[in-house]
């Protein structure tokens, strides 16, 4: 099973700023899992996919991106990232 979230953002820099956070909350927990920030239709987004994670972190994922506005992915541009994932 595969975990997606996606946001999209005001600006660059909100975005990176969440993906700092993200990366160092991903990093202590160990997880089997990654961020990727990009911009879309001259929007900044950002994509956390992976395993499934603890409850704790998908309480700390969630929390990071909830300043974000919550976007579905259209599935070529998923498929698209999970690819990316995967080369790591």
């Amino acid at each position: 099973m595969l975990y997606c979230r996606t946001a999209r953002f005001v600006s660059p820099e909100h975005a990176q700023w969440t993906d700092d956070q993200l990366q160092g909350a991903i990093s202590t927990a160990a997880w089997d899992g990654g961020t990727c920030r990009y911009q879309l239709n001259q929007a900044w987004h950002l994509t956390v996919l992976g395993a499934p994670p603890s409850p704790d972190l998908e309480e700390e994922i969630d929390t990071f991106l909830a300043p974000g506005i919550t976007v579905e992915l259209e599935p070529d541009l998923l498929h698209l990232l999970v690819a990316l994932h995967a080369e790591g």
